[in-house]
């Protein structure tokens, strides 16, 4: 497959003895190049200064009189969002380091756009040279937003999707998750009427003879699980 998601910034990485990603220069210098940072016509010569600065050295230090000397609110509020996430990068042994920390202590600080990013690059990591055309495009899911249609019972259209997969012969394994809903929000999932639809989706196919009951059995076993324990 030829080299796929170019725009990502995984070629401006390198690869440690250890396999995992480092950080290179080139790849911050991308990121004052995107809109949120280059400078605009209306720059003002501080803006200018710094951001020049910043290409001849990604890693230099910036005060905070620098951001407060940026006559433009916006600027100093992107760039003061871009650095907390270089900090984060520079502090960390490897991009996948980095990526796990966002997830500790208080909780991610940093822009969705930095956190797709970092998702994106390592499973184009992951992915290597090899991927196939579907792998990359199912990869895809994890940090672009996806839109779909459904149709009569929802819910049903993940037991379809395990048992396709099962089909085509991907291994599926069970991750325990722990759902947190906002306050005043709760599952939309009920246990005992979407069970039973699931149930006759899962005979319906059995009896059509399209799928292996082995396969039948690996998705059943599976939302068993989701309707056990949303009980």
């Amino acid at each position: 497959m030829p080299d796929f998601w170019p725009s990502c910034g995984y070629r401006l990485l390198a690869v440690g003895a250890d396999g995992r990603l480092t950080l290179r220069d080139d790849f911050l210098r991308a990121h004052l190049l995107r809109p949120e940072l280059a400078p605009i016509a209306e720059s003002d010569a501080a803006e200018l200064a710094l951001h020049e600065s910043l290409l001849r050295d990604p890693r230099r230090s910036v005060r905070d009189a620098d951001l407060a000397a940026l006559g433009d609110a916006d600027a100093r509020e992107n760039y003061a969002v871009w650095l907390r996430f270089r900090a984060r990068l520079l502090a960390a042994p490897s991009i996948e380091a980095a990526y796990v920390g966002l997830f500790q202590g208080a909780g991610v600080d940093v822009a969705p756009l930095f956190v797709h990013q970092l998702t994106q690059v390592m499973l184009r990591h992951i992915l290597g040279a090899d991927a196939e055309p579907l792998e990359a495009r199912a990869a895809e899911m994890l940090f672009r937003a996806q839109k779909i249609t459904l149709v009569e019972d929802g819910f049903v259209l993940e037991t379809e999707a395990l048992v396709r997969a099962t089909e085509a012969g991907y291994r599926l394994i069970s991750v325990p998750i722990r759902s947190v809903y906002p306050p005043g929000r709760q599952s939309r999932f009920h246990a005992v009427a979407d069970g039973a639809r699931i149930a006759w989706y899962l005979a319906r196919v059995s009896a059509s003879g399209g799928e292996t009951p082995g396969v039948v059995r690996t998705a059943a076993v599976a939302q068993g699980a989701r309707v056990a324990e949303e009980v």
